[in-house]
């Protein structure tokens, strides 16, 4: 089936003319049916039309399949019926292929790892609203789509997304390629874009963030594509080659013995494999921080004081100074990084439970009438130590805003300032008309 949504059958047919191999497409038949009597006919119809006889067929090769290849009503067989020696020929290009992929059906991650490539590039195909951001981001590679029978699709696919196998298992080459080379780092921004984008609508942005962005910066998913760059490396050369049209037979068979030999060793490359998985890492987190550095925004900025940061980036606060005019830059970055070397000091010292006693004596008659001035004991609970408002309650708690972080407080208020939803008030305007 095509991307037309037909069933079309190909007739291609091999012969010698003097000394050179022939392969010409001699037949393409749209087909009701695809059972192997159908199929035959058609192939009968074909070779008709241009005038060759079935019983010079000297061999046919064809998938596995049971309508092409099945003992008694494939089309094989049937050929077999018309020519006594006659010969068949299992595609062997297809036979890797389907040994590759009943192992690759034994794990799990192999399964989620061409999914999610699959399910990505739908994702940005589907919409070119999506499309046009990944092309501003990388114009020169597009995402390769994965075939339901053809691995090769899975090959160039896993290929273009994190790049050739030699760059990331020989040291002395990874680090020197370009960018272009691979897309994941196009990938990753373009999916941070639309995730964070409001011009996206929530389950698109949902998909792009929770689905798409977490399992590509997963380490799992990495060593797993790094496993099948070491794989592919050996049986993509080989199935390349079974499907030559001069292929030596002899040549053929030496190839696929020596792929069986690198495919037992490459058992033994799983220390290979992790070390080509960390290099990957830390070549893209550090182009992916490049990216950042280019795309500051507020939001970027609220998480550089965040107190666990471990450093800051060089544009880091640029934002939040130019929204905020009177904060002393120099003494702020001082005060920051002061900050985050005392923070888990300070806030161990938080206790990590109380209670207040709430006098809940109100003059608004409502509360008068459900409360009848009772004392209502509330209890906090354990404070996150991670969010703004806890990092802030910790200053303000030991008066550390007056001379020891001045300028860290000035932010702090100002992105506590900040609303995040609709105010909403708990009276009902009415009684507060009356």
């Amino acid at each position: 089936m095509d991307v037309s949504s037909y069933d079309q059958c190909v007739i291609v047919l091999r012969y010698l003319l003097e000394r050179e191999v022939k392969e010409r497409v001699i037949g393409l038949k749209c087909v009701q049916s695809t059972t192997g009597e159908s199929l035959f006919n058609t192939l009968l119809k074909i070779l008709s039309t241009t005038g060759l006889a079935v019983e010079n067929c000297v061999a046919n090769t064809f998938d596995g399949a049971s309508n092409m290849s099945g003992e008694y009503n494939g089309v094989s067989s049937r050929l077999m019926n018309i020519i006594p020696n006659h010969l068949h020929t299992w595609c062997y290009a297809h036979v890797l292929n389907l040994v590759i992929s009943d192992t690759a059906q034994c794990l799990p991650a192999t399964l989620s790892l061409f999914g999610l490539l699959q399910q990505t590039q739908v994702f940005l195909k589907d919409s070119h609203k999506r499309l046009s951001v990944y092309l501003h981001q990388n114009r020169r590679v597009r995402l390769a789509a994965i075939g339901a029978t053809r691995w090769r699709s899975r090959s160039d696919a896993t290929t273009k997304m994190f790049g050739r196998f030699h760059y990331w298992f020989d040291s002395e080459v990874t680090g020197k390629t370009s960018q272009s080379e691979t897309v994941f780092v196009s990938l990753v921004m373009t999916l941070c874009i639309i995730g964070n984008s409001k011009e996206f609508n929530p389950k698109v942005r949902n998909e792009a963030n929770n689905t798409l962005l977490q399992k590509f910066m997963s380490f799992e998913t990495i060593m797993v594509a790094m496993m099948f760059l070491l794989i592919f490396k050996i049986t993509t050369l080989l199935s390349d080659y079974l499907q030559t049209k001069n292929l030596d037979y002899a040549q053929a068979w030496r190839l696929v013995s020596v792929a069986q030999n690198e495919l037992r060793d490459a058992r033994d490359k799983f220390d290979q494999v992790v070390n080509a998985s960390k290099r990957f890492a830390s070549v893209m987190s550090n182009k992916l921080n490049e990216k950042i550095e280019e795309d500051s925004s507020l939001e970027m900025e609220s998480l550089c004081i965040d107190p666990e940061l471990p450093c800051l980036p060089p544009n880091a606060l640029d934002k939040i100074c130019d929204l905020v005019p009177t904060i002393d830059r120099d003494k702020l970055t001082e005060e920051l990084q002061s900050f985050v070397q005392n923070w888990s000091q300070m806030s161990s010292t938080l206790r990590e439970e109380y209670t207040k006693d709430i006098d809940m004596d109100s003059k608004s008659e409502i509360f008068e009438e459900a409360e009848e001035n009772e004392k209502v004991t509330h209890r906090v609970q354990e404070p996150c130590k991670m969010c703004i408002n806890c990092v802030y309650n910790v200053i303000c708690d030991y008066n550390m805003y007056c001379l020891l972080y001045t300028e860290l407080s000035k932010v702090y208020r100002y992105l506590l300032t900040i609303p995040l939803t609709q105010v909403m008030s708990p009276v009902p305007s009415s009684m507060l008309i009356e």
